[in-house]
């Protein structure tokens, strides 16, 4: 018996908290409606974060500027035979041929070396 009150007491326990959360929500609402204010989005969404080594360069730069080092994958990802180096830009990170990830990548852009990956401010795979 004392088990089944035990349960009972947290039921109504998680029943009380949960109506004062959206209680204190609602109040929240109606005050921001109030000032002019929406609700949706419900958090600020922060800035995304580039990795500081990869700076930000789309397709168009790299075909119109020779010198940038490296150049645009095919639309599945793969590099071209004459830059075999796949780069991520989200990761920082660059595959050679060899690595085990290095047929699953897709590629973001394609180094001739890596030492051309690394000057740009690609790090190496660890496998």
């Amino acid at each position: 018996m004392k088990r089944i009150f035990k349960r009972l007491v947290v039921v109504v326990a998680g029943l009380v908290a949960a109506s004062a959360f959206a209680k204190q929500r609602k109040a929240t609402a109606y005050q921001n409606a109030e000032r002019g204010e929406s609700e949706w989005p419900p958090l600020a969404m922060a800035p995304t974060t580039k990795a500081a080594s990869a700076p930000e360069t789309t397709v168009a730069d790299s075909a119109a500027d020779p010198t940038t080092g490296w150049v645009a994958p095919d639309a599945e990802g793969d590099c071209p035979i004459s830059h075999p180096v796949k780069g991520k830009v989200r990761s920082g990170i660059y595959h050679v041929e060899g690595n085990t990830a290095w047929e699953r990548t897709n590629a973001d852009r394609c180094y001739l070396s890596p030492e051309a990956a690394e000057a740009d401010g690609y790090r190496a795979a660890k496998t």
